[in-house]
């Protein structure tokens, strides 16, 4: 092969076949292949395909800077203002450090860690929080301003000492007088969030694992712990709360719907279910067994209206009782499932009762009766409840006797005191008679 490097290959004209004279060129279908030019509509799919092409790196190039950190010094001045603009000219907030990072497709989330909220009035710290999403707009954003699409609170705790007069919230010292005040507090309340989510341009405010701690009968404290709560609101106003929360170890439920018009919030209807009432009805000895007092959980369906332009105000409650216990003299009945209707009677200042099904074992004790601050029918001094309770065609049938059951009437009038959880009679009129009786 050598030799053959240094030789010349000569071709003579007689040596060149024509291609279509080669066997494969006498096939009975021939395949015959055409080179064309390039089309403008194939050139314009080019220059969109790599224009997106270049967006998409763009956009992943951005990504990158944001989910590195890069523009987190840049905002940190601006988390400030965020927040503090959806909580108002009431409170301030103060953050300790904050970041930027995509929020999925509803665009860049910032996140103010070790949120301080302090009453701007008395300089008292309101509340404290792990973290606060801020879900920005990405348009807005570009604009050079933030614009707040969803606000996500998490893990909260409240100073309860500032909720929700700036006074401390001593639930023994609260007063029956003050329930319309404390009604149209909770309006004030549902109309900042909703004014806070309407403003923004927001949808729905979230928070997650909040806590308040209360001074609850006796001084002992009370948490209340909420794994999550929600705030949507609808185009016409309406606003639902949805949450999960814990106390005094039960899990419960809120399910309820804030209506409104005109700015305002005018109506509340839903429930709250598997309230734990045990730690606010249960009285306990000097050694701490139990004494006297109610140990159950409810589910108490909620309907309120707002007194707003010449609308009267309503509050009523529809409380649905589980089995649980009753204690008195430290001795434990059962007290079977049951139903009572409470309604604030705003003209009297006065909470009214209703039963026809409320039993402890075999005993049935339909009634109507009300309760009332002590000191506005009593000269006593301590702080409590005067009750008034009427008994019709109850049924008395202990379950450890063998004698037929009772049937009788009753007009009891006495005093609760809750910081004692003391329950005294002053007067008893019980008309009975023996018969047969079904309960």
């Amino acid at each position: 092969m050598a030799e053959l490097r240094d030789e010349k290959v000569v071709f003579r004209r007689k040596d060149i076949v024509p291609l279509h004279e080669l066997p494969s060129a006498q096939a009975h279908e021939p395949i015959v292949l055409h080179a064309g030019s390039a089309s403008r509509t194939g050139i314009a799919c080019r220059i969109v395909a790599a224009t997106v092409a270049l967006v998409l790196f763009l956009g992943a190039v951005l990504i990158g800077l944001v989910e590195t950190g890069l523009f987190d010094s840049t905002l940190n001045a601006r988390a400030v203002t965020a927040p503090n603009q959806a909580l108002g000219t009431r409170y301030r907030a103060s953050v300790d450090h904050t970041v930027l990072r995509l929020a999925g497709l509803d665009g860049f989330a910032l996140k103010a860690e070790n949120v301080r909220i302090v009453e701007v009035e008395s300089g008292k710290e309101l509340a404290t929080t792990a973290s606060i999403g801020i879900v920005l707009d990405p348009l807005g954003l570009a604009a050079g301003r933030i614009a707040v699409s969803r606000l996500d609170v998490d893990g909260a705790m409240f100073n309860a000492a500032l909720l929700p007069r700036s006074k401390p919230l001593d639930l023994a010292a609260l007063r029956i007088s003050d329930v319309p005040d404390y009604l149209e507090t909770t309006f004030e309340r549902l109309d900042g969030i909703s004014r806070l989510i309407d403003t923004n341009g927001m949808q729905t405010v979230k928070v997650s694992d909040l806590g308040a701690t209360f001074q609850g009968p006796g001084g002992k404290p009370l948490t209340l712990a909420i794994d999550s709560l929600q705030f949507t609101r609808d185009d016409d106003g309406t606003m639902s709360i949805d949450g999960h929360f814990t106390m005094d170890g039960a899990e419960g439920e809120i399910d309820l719907t804030a209506s409104g018009a005109n700015g305002a919030v005018r109506g509340l209807e839903g429930s709250i279910r598997n309230v734990a009432l045990g730690k606010f009805l249960l009285g306990n000895d000097v050694y701490g067994n139990v004494h006297a007092g109610i140990d159950t959980t409810a589910d108490v369906s909620v309907r309120a209206v707002r007194e707003i332009d010449g609308t009267r105000p309503v509050l009523g409650l529809d409380v649905a009782l589980a089995a649980g216990s009753i204690y008195g003299d430290g001795v434990a009945a059962d007290l079977r499932p049951s139903t009572l209707k409470v309604g604030y009677n705003f003209d009297k200042g006065s909470i009214e009762l209703a039963s026809q099904d409320v039993s402890v074992g075999q005993s049935r004790f339909p009634f109507t009766g009300g309760l009332i601050d002590l000191d506005r029918v009593s000269d006593r001094p301590d702080k409590g409840f005067a009750i008034d309770l009427v008994f019709s065609d109850a049924v008395s049938r202990p379950v450890d006797s063998n004698e037929a059951p009772i049937r009788f009437d009753a007009k009891v009038n006495g005093y609760y005191l809750p910081k004692t959880k003391k329950l005294l009679f002053e007067e008893m009129t019980v008309s009975s008679e023996k018969g047969n009786a079904a309960g």
